[in-house]
């Protein structure tokens, strides 16, 4: 923050000039003689001649001046609206001076000027008649020939301003360097002005896409307000530069109502970067306070526009506090961070308001021009540098809200159903696929669970998840829903990498059986199905989950069920078996055609001998021709043939329920055998 800050107060102080010391005026006369033009411009600051209710011309001195101190307003000395004078200062120029150029600021009023003898352009109608007088605030400047005695008059006459007379230094130097000066206040002001309306609109287009995000738009609409507040306001008056043409009149209603319209926003800002909302009635003070200045500056007529200037006073002095106040609280409450940002930008223009108005009041000032302007700005660039924190951070809360959300909400699911995030998500959603359908279930895990710590389960079986899931994703598949200890996962590019997902899912459970010798082994059954199935979001309006529907599921579900009875740990059916682009990568026991419960059509099972593990491998390859020719004896009705056959593959592989389970069958069949046999069989459960 500190780096932050001094690299805005360089910036911005850094365009406001500064310049050498010069003899002051003294009883309106300033001895120039010993100065050197080409050290640079010099301010005119001092004690200058002048006379009260009085519009004098050059050469026509009458009466006793007094002697007032320039810059500062007359009515600091006590002298009201509507009033009028004349200033008059000698400049003794050095010897053999170049050209050169004076330059002054606003009046505050209307102001005309001579400068020996040859007048300057005008700052509206001076007269001593409140009828004639027509105020107009600019800056004006002319270069002149010195004289060996030159001099300078300035009459300005008030109605309505709040504040006239020689307000700002009076500027002599070279006319190069009178030029240089008024391109570099233009430019500073440019930048100013620019800087402001296009952070306004940065904001405001975030606004348009993150309707939520409502400091965007009253950090926008605030830069945008001081974006026309300080192309008024600004030292160059860059609106007279490039605005249209407008009576002075429209120009000051203009100031206020930005200014008002500033404060409302800008304060807006703040208590929302401190607190949650602004419901408290203590906040609304300020705005209400200047959201009245706005109105009474539009509305009231322009004889009692110095109520509207102190109404809004009232509402930046209010704002400024009531901000200053939250900001403390909510440092207090832990918002630091922002409360330090806002609290440095508070001080910056507090400063720089005290550092004017002590200028005003004194005639002294360090540089030239309003300090009030460029504090403000920096005020500005803090708050905005706080309000693009605070939305970064509220980026970074909803990226990660959302990436959380892709844990209960796949982020492959949300693919599939072409959303681009679970916020586009909405009941009803659904999309129809061919994909391959994998339960895995965790054999006797009931049991399991009985001898553990019910501590300790959630634990275990976010480590034994973290082992089996890699898998699937590097498959090409996404988890659709933990089912207890069970996985329904889902896979949609191709048969051969689903099923390869589920043989690595297998080697990875002895990889977590071997890492965690305190829990009991944990051995798996996996079915797999294919077809054509429908996801989506489905639920209430309150609660919404995404689920998959139609027969491939619950097919898979039977096979996953199947692997008990035939001893088999990875199950596919003849669905899966048959969208296999590259079968012969993988080695398969056909192990049955069965008719499930409810079903018309007998489909095959298959075992996956690569989910084995080595020395069963090894033992199912060796008895596997005893096991093919016994299947083929059985389903062609030569019940003893396949007997035979059946024990010469038992022999080889002991452990094998499915042989297990045919000899079973084939000893208690009947005989004779129905004429339709073809060894199918019905399963008994769904």
């Amino acid at each position: 923050m500190p780096l932050l800050l001094t690299a805005l107060l360089t910036l911005l102080f850094g365009c406001v000039p500064t310049f050498p010391a010069a003899p002051e005026p003294v009883n309106g006369t300033v001895d120039l003689r010993d100065w050197d033009p080409e050290s640079g411009p010099v301010r005119l600051d001092g004690d200058w001649a002048f006379h009260w209710m009085e519009l004098q011309s050059p050469g026509s001195v009458a009466g006793t001046p007094a002697w007032v101190a320039v810059p500062g307003p007359w009515q600091t000395e006590q002298r009201e609206n509507p009033g009028y004078g004349t200033y008059r200062l000698k400049i003794l120029p050095p010897a053999d001076s170049p050209d050169l150029a004076i330059r002054i600021g606003s009046l505050g009023g209307a102001g005309k000027a001579w400068v020996n003898e040859v007048e300057l352009p005008g700052m509206g109608v001076v007269s001593a008649d409140t009828e004639t007088l027509r105020e107009d605030v600019k800056t004006v400047g002319a270069r002149f020939a010195p004289m060996e005695e030159s001099e300078l008059v300035v009459q300005v006459s008030n109605q309505r301003h709040r504040s006239s007379g020689i307000r700002r230094s009076v500027l002599l130097g070279t006319a190069d360097q009178m030029d240089e000066l008024t391109q570099r206040l233009l430019a500073t002001d440019v930048f100013v002005v620019s800087t402001l309306m296009a952070m306004g609109l940065s904001f405001l287009f975030i606004f348009i896409a993150r309707r939520r995000e409502r400091t965007m738009l009253w950090f926008g609409l605030t830069c945008a307000a001081l974006s026309l507040r300080h192309s008024l306001t600004g030292g160059a008056e860059i609106f007279l530069h490039f605005g249209p043409e407008l009576a002075w009149p429209i120009r000051l209603r203009l100031e206020y109502i930005s200014t008002a319209l500033g404060v409302i926003f800008g304060y807006m800002v703040s208590i929302k970067l401190m607190v949650a909302d602004l419901k408290r009635p203590i906040h609304k003070v300020p705005i209400v306070l200047a959201g009245l200045a706005a109105l009474t500056s539009l509305l009231i007529p322009f004889s009692l526009y110095h109520w509207a200037f102190q109404l809004l006073l009232i509402a930046q002095t209010v704002g400024i506090m009531g901000a200053g106040a939250e900001v403390l609280l909510g440092m207090s409450r832990g918002k630091k961070m922002y409360g330090g940002l806002l609290l440095a930008g508070l001080l910056v223009f507090v400063v720089g308001v005290a550092i004017d108005q002590i200028a005003a009041r004194t005639g002294r000032s360090f540089l030239a021009g309003d300090v009030t302007a460029p504090a403000f700005m920096v005020m500005v660039l803090i708050q905005g540098v706080t309000v693009a924190l605070s939305f970064t951070k509220a980026l970074r809360r909803g990226e990660a809200l959302h990436e959380s959300s892709l844990r209960y909400v796949p982020k492959e699911m949300l693919g599939l159903l072409h959303r681009e995030d679970i916020i586009q998500a909405k009941r009803g959603d659904q999309a129809q696929l061919e994909m391959e359908i994998l339960f895995v279930d965790i054999r006797g895990y009931t049991t399991i669970a009985e001898a553990m710590p019910s501590s300790a389960l959630f634990p275990t079986l976010n480590r034994y998840l973290s082992y089996v899931v890699p898998p699937i994703s590097s498959g090409g598949g996404f988890v659709s829903q933990y089912l207890g200890d069970g996985i329904l996962a889902l896979f949609h590019e191709g048969a051969d990498r689903a099923v390869m997902a589920g043989v690595e899912m297998r080697n990875a459970v002895d990889a977590f059986n071997a890492a965690n010798p305190d829990v009991p082994d944990f051995v798996l059954g996996m079915g797999m199905s294919s077809g054509p199935v429908t996801l989506g979001i489905i639920g209430s309006t309150d609660r919404l989950d995404s689920n998959i529907v139609g027969d491939a599921p619950n097919q898979a579900s039977r096979v996953e069920g199947m692997t008990k009875r035939y001893g088999a740990p990875f199950m596919i059916d003849e669905r899966t078996y048959e969208r296999l682009q590259h079968p012969e990568r993988f080695t398969f026991r056909e192990l049955d055609r069965v008719i499930s419960k409810g079903k018309s059509v007998a489909i095959r099972i298959y075992e996956v001998l690569d989910a084995l593990p080595e020395e069963t491998r090894a033992l199912r390859l060796a008895a596997l021709p005893s096991f093919q020719e016994a299947l083929k004896a059985y389903r062609d009705g030569d019940l003893s043939r396949a007997q035979v056959a059946f024990e010469r593959a038992l022999t080889l592989d002991a452990d094998d329920l499915s042989t297990q389970l045919y000899l079973e069958r084939i000893a208690a069949r009947a005989q004779p055998l129905p004429l339709d046999w073809d060894g199918t069989h019905a399963l008994d459960w769904k």
